[in-house]
């Protein structure tokens, strides 16, 4: 049975809270109201969804407890963070943790798509893939933790579109590993896992999923159409029932 990720009756702030990096946020490299959290919430027009993405960042920041917001983006982008441009990441408190930020938003189900910036941190040795998985369980243990507690829910990451001169660094090999680190988490864990990857690798012609002249960069940012990908196969998820209190 297939029904809708969709979580009514707010605890606190927000019903569901997303983080992750920049193919989660809002930003201005999209257009307004196409991104797979845009999508989702005006389908659930009934659930307050809050958007804590932030692009070029990882789970590696989110742990960092004096990884602060700011009043404005700093020039060093992993000191800190801030508004882009004025109204951007209304939801920044400063001085304020971005994990502590989340937590205070109370959330009801917390959704983490983490991966594409997990695969540049240890890569020389190989060591991002223990240090992503030691990350990802810690965190799904603290925000357990929270009270109240959160539904955790895993997205695995898209699929990155060949591109000599960033997989001569970066094979495609490093993402596949993080990917299946999210899975193995999500089932030892007892997590909920949204296999985005699978589906992605799944497309008929995933090239279009990141086509520039459809909004995304053609490497690693999703076009408008991957966006729309990505946003059905959270809303489609058989994973969460509805649940409206």
């Amino acid at each position: 049975m297939i029904v809708l990720l969709a979580l009514g009756g707010s605890v606190g702030a927000c019903d569901v809270a997303v983080v992750g990096d920049s193919t989660a946020e809002e930003d201005i490299l999209t257009v307004p109201g196409l991104t797979w959290v845009a999508q989702w919430r005006s389908s659930l027009t009934d659930t307050e969804i809050c958007n804590f993405a932030l692009g070029g960042r990882s789970l590696a920041h989110f742990v960092k407890p004096h990884f602060l917001g700011a009043t404005a983006e700093p020039e060093q982008w992993w000191e800190g963070f801030g508004p882009r441009h004025p109204g951007d990441r209304s939801w920044i408190i400063p001085g304020k943790s971005w994990m502590t930020t989340v937590r205070d938003s109370h959330p009801r189900t917390l959704v983490m798509a983490w991966g594409l910036n997990e695969i540049w941190e240890g890569a020389a040795d190989g060591s991002f893939v223990t240090m992503y998985r030691d990350r990802l369980r810690s965190v799904v243990t603290q925000t357990r933790a929270w009270q109240p507690a959160p539904r955790i829910v895993l997205l695995t990451s898209l699929e990155l579109q060949p591109d000599p001169a960033v997989m001569e660094a970066v094979p495609p090999s490093r993402l596949a590993a993080i990917n299946d680190v999210t899975r193995q988490v999500a089932a030892e864990s007892g997590s909920m896992l949204i296999d985005v990857n699978r589906a992605w690798r799944a497309y008929p012609k995933p090239s279009r999923l990141l086509d520039k002249s459809m909004g995304g960069n053609g490497i690693s940012h999703p076009s408008t159409l991957g966006h729309l990908l990505i946003s059905r196969i959270v809303m489609l998820s058989p994973l969460l029932p509805i649940s409206h209190h």
